[in-house]
């Protein structure tokens, strides 16, 4: 059963690397889910960001909302698979709300230029529709679907990439963390 407080950003960090999410289940409470969908998208809004999955959330269940321009919709992606991918393999810059500060923190992934998606919805988990995005919404599905299984960015990433990604993480930690501490002492 699923179970809903408050919500806050989970940042990366070892342990949930390869942590996969479970499977939305009938059984799940469609209220409480359809309440997790309206947080996320409060806290992604809020953030200014395209896409946010469960786990970043700390609830690790297979669900990912996102929004492409003109960012009018926001989609639900409920235990979603990726079919097939085609198009061309394009190399973009990624950032993440997991690894802030967000758009500073930032490396070159590469990914399809076409994504087909299976996935159920709030309704049925169950269900079977199929979705196919191109362009800038493949590379945000892939990005969601990738926080399911796991998979960060920096993951996917070359290894100078990921460690200039990670060094400006651990500054921005450094730099949150003395703040606090110094408020903490006033």
């Amino acid at each position: 059963m699923l179970e809903l407080g408050k919500l806050s950003l989970e940042y990366y960090r070892p342990e949930l690397v390869n942590k996969p999410c479970r499977r939305v289940v009938k059984l799940d409470n469609l209220q409480a889910l359809t309440k997790l969908v309206q947080e996320m998208t409060r806290l992604m809004k809020q953030h200014n960001e395209t896409g946010l999955a469960a786990p970043q959330v700390g609830i690790f269940i297979q669900l990912a909302i996102f929004q492409i321009p003109p960012y009018k919709n926001v989609h639900v992606l409920i235990n979603p698979e990726i079919v097939n991918l085609s198009g061309k393999d394009l190399l973009e810059s990624e950032s993440c709300l997991s690894l802030p500060p967000t758009g500073e923190v930032k490396a070159r992934v590469w990914r399809s230029e076409i994504v087909d998606v299976r996935s159920g919805t709030l309704q049925d988990p169950d269900a079977v529709q199929r979705s196919i995005y191109k362009a800038q919404a493949a590379r945000i599905v892939q990005h969601e679907i990738d926080h399911l299984h796991g998979v960060f960015f920096i993951d996917r990433c070359q290894d100078v990439g990921r460690g200039v990604a990670l060094r400006a993480y651990s500054q921005f930690l450094q730099k949150t963390l003395m703040r606090e501490y110094a408020e903490a002492i006033r």
